[in-house]
């Protein structure tokens, strides 16, 4: 409720409410909906930044919006205007596709070091995801770029988590890193 001075009262007057905006639940059903959550949602933030300074008026509503990834169930529950409702499903139908889940998804892969120390191996590929994605400081990283790397000494292994595009360099770098030459080097 709004006070309003009148004379020597105050008039009480409703205050103005944003529409509500409807949930909906998108199926996904060949991306991971964390990946297309953080998409979406990156989207938006950029919306933001580029709305900041520009003089336009825009009002909460074309930017407001909430997604939340449901793993469970592999599905997005969506909470947004009509419009960017729209914008969302169009934007999800583009990543819904088998050949660009297929790039985006992650993935679990065990690396088994023939010559090299396993936790020396999960330093390196650790330290290059970190600087791969540290070079915009305070930067999200979208989970699709996430790379996890763990060394397994008792089976002198390395287990990683990353999309296909990154497991395709890591294991390139492992072969590169984990050879009798590169050992025998240092």
């Amino acid at each position: 409720l709004n006070l309003k001075p009148l004379g020597d009262r105050l008039v009480i007057e409703p205050l103005e409410q944003a529409p509500a905006m409807p949930i909906t639940t998108i199926k996904l059903q060949h991306a991971n909906a964390e990946v297309v959550a953080d998409s979406v949602k990156r989207v938006f933030d950029d919306k933001k930044l580029a709305g900041v300074g520009t003089g336009k008026n825009v009002s909460p509503a074309e930017l407001t919006v909430a997604v939340t990834p449901d793993v469970n169930t592999n599905q997005l529950i969506v909470q947004a205007s009509e419009t960017n409702m729209a914008f969302i499903r169009d934007r999800v139908a583009e990543l819904d596709k088998p050949e660009v889940a297929g790039q985006t998804a992650t993935s679990t892969k065990t690396y088994y070091i023939k010559y090299a120390d396993a936790n020396a191996v999960a330093n390196v590929v650790t330290q290059w995801a970190r600087a791969r994605t540290t070079t915009t400081p305070n930067a999200r990283v979208a989970a699709r770029d996430q790379v996890t790397a763990l060394a397994e000494p008792s089976t002198q292994a390395v287990v990683v988590t990353a999309n296909e595009v990154n497991h395709k360099l890591i294991q390139q770098m492992i072969g590169e890193v984990d050879s009798d030459k590169a050992v025998a080097e240092r």
